[in-house]
């Protein structure tokens, strides 16, 4: 058997998606619940649209495909509930 047909035969991984190339390559951010007021600090300073706070329903929504990983949320809370995980 050749190279050539060893390389044929080797599989490739499953393709990732760019949320997940971006955790692998950026880390992924995380939300405390129990200091979280969904006060909205953290969406107004998202400028990628990756966070929906709903103030009346007290649900954060995270939008793994959309952020960029920059940290601006995680500066702007004042709870300090949000933290970047580094990979």
């Amino acid at each position: 058997m050749g190279l050539l047909d060893l390389l044929r035969k080797k599989k490739k991984p499953p393709a990732r998606s760019v949320a997940q190339e971006m955790a692998a390559r950026r880390g992924t951010i995380l939300r405390d619940e129990a200091n979280c007021v969904c006060c909205g600090l953290c969406q107004a300073a998202c400028d990628m649209g990756a966070l929906r706070v709903d103030r009346e329903g007290q649900t954060w929504t995270w939008r793994a495909d959309r952020c960029v990983r920059c940290g601006l949320c995680v500066d702007a809370c004042p709870r300090e509930a949000l933290q970047r995980k580094k990979p």
